[in-house]
């Protein structure tokens, strides 16, 4: 109601409403594509998703040489689309039906369009846990506790311009900082995504779109790379089924709005469309893995 309602209910709590598009903002960097017809493409590898993990994908085997094609479900969103407002931001940036589970008790709060979950994350890029690690490692993944993935660890950090270099806390957190303080917490800042945070009107509207473009999302770093190393985008592509041929992933089929299949035929594929919609397409392409899905907890 408190989104629906306007100015009607703004005026009586003192809300001045959403601070609107800006009038400079930049063209966007990324030139997406949409199906418009049936078509067949041939590439290397299809990456399906186009957030923290298959942009970040898409990016480092672009830069590899290899011919990349990226599907992504939602659409284009960029600094100058974005008003601040939760009515904007609700219907573009997020997935819509099934936006709840099936009894109506929990809403599915999920990122979509061009970069994912990152173009409306709060830019939180605190390190992976040692604690966690050391799990993961126990589960059967060795890696997370070697230097490897110390080292993707620092590579992303350093694409993504992580720091704690911000000119101190926005109006709406020194209240926290000095409730913090009074309690005898610790309080320091955190590490960010972020160039050029203001911490003044654009703080807090990180989930509805970044209007100045200083939250570094994938659409504004790793896809920048792919698309400059050649890679193609297609947006309101959303995948259906991943072709599985003698036991092996060699492309994806998607489909547009209005119903345009677009069917792409790779040598490798890589699946990385979220929690749910992950085990989802993997479940339509007939895999039969018994951990498909099993495991989500909300």
């Amino acid at each position: 109601y408190y989104i629906t309602a306007g100015p009607v209910l703004w005026d009586s709590v003192g809300y001045p409403g959403p601070p609107g598009v800006l009038p400079d903002a930049p063209d966007p960097a990324l030139k997406p594509e949409h199906v418009t017809q049936a078509e067949t493409i041939v590439c290397d590898v299809v990456v399906v998703g186009s957030g923290a993990g298959g942009g970040t994908a898409a990016g480092v085997l672009a830069e590899a040489g290899l011919d990349v094609v990226v599907l992504e479900a939602g659409e284009y969103h960029d600094d100058r689309d974005f008003d601040g407002s939760e009515r904007t931001g609700f219907s573009q940036l997020y997935a819509g039906s099934p936006g709840v589970t099936s009894e109506g008790q929990v809403q599915l709060v999920a990122g979509r369009g061009l970069g994912g979950g990152t173009v409306v994350n709060y830019t939180t890029s605190f390190p992976t846990p040692d604690h966690v690690r050391a799990e993961w490692a126990a589960l059967g993944t060795p890696q997370f506790t070697t230097s490897e993935y110390d080292e993707a660890l620092a590579a992303v950090n350093a694409r993504l311009g992580v720091n704690k270099d911000h000119p101190g806390a926005g109006v709406r957190d020194q209240v926290l900082e000095h409730g913090a303080q009074a309690l005898g917490w610790n309080v320091d800042a955190m590490p960010r995504n972020v160039l050029g945070c203001d911490q003044g009107i654009e703080c807090g509207r990180c989930g509805m779109g970044c209007r100045i473009g200083a939250k570094q999302s994938v659409a504004k770093t790793w896809l920048v790379d792919a698309a400059d190393k050649g890679a193609r985008m297609y947006v309101g592509a959303s995948a259906r089924t991943v072709t599985i041929e003698n036991g092996k992933a060699v492309g994806v089929t998607a489909v547009s709005p209005d119903g345009h299949v677009l069917t792409v035929k790779s040598r490798a594929v890589v699946v990385s469309a979220g929690a749910i919609q992950t085990p989802a397409l993997l479940k339509r392409s007939g895999l039969g893995n018994a951990n498909i899905g099993k495991h989500l907890r909300l």
